[in-house]
């Protein structure tokens, strides 16, 4: 009897720690808001998927497709495939999968794939590694699946601009 209870007990802690650990990182796609036009730039603060942003202006050329914006209180640089039109509004677009997705163990076709992400899930990405001919990253989906997606198969919702 007193077996069963400390099962339980431990089953219960196990569920409470699971559930916390699932939630504590929601689904934000973030994007880093710099300083200056360029991944050099010190990063001021990272901007939620999602989250309205006021447009300054947007630059090509040796800026390289940076837009300037104003969000709380800062002054800064994003990188314009990160903004999606959102009514009357820009907003910071939400990562998805474009295509059926594999989820691989590794960042690689040879590594046996641990799960299937449907078209339109949300995303975020963890870190990116190259690779020979591809890119892979590392993402935690919404329905909480955790491995690598080929990076070709990522993109953001609804941006104008070209990744």
């Amino acid at each position: 009897m007193v077996k069963r209870f400390y099962s339980l007990g431990i089953a219960a802690v196990a569920a409470c720690i699971f559930s916390y650990a699932a939630s504590a990182n929601p689904i934000t796609s973030p994007t880093n808001l710099r300083s200056g036009p360029g991944l050099k730039w010190p990063v001021l603060a990272a901007i939620p998927a999602g989250t309205d942003v006021d447009v300054i202006n947007c630059y090509g050329g040796w800026k390289h497709d940076w837009c300037n914006v104003h969000y709380q209180g800062y002054n800064g640089y994003v990188l314009a495939y990160t903004l999606a039109p959102s009514g009357n509004n820009v907003i910071v677009a939400p990562i998805v999968t474009n295509d059926l997705a594999n989820v691989r163990k590794g960042p690689g076709t040879h590594w046996p794939v641990i799960g299937v992400i449907q078209p339109g899930t949300a995303v975020n990405i963890n870190y990116c590694a190259g690779g020979w001919l591809y890119r892979w990253c590392h993402v935690t989906a919404s329905d909480h699946t955790t491995g690598f997606i080929n990076s070709l198969l990522l993109k953001r919702q609804g941006s104008l601009f070209a990744q």
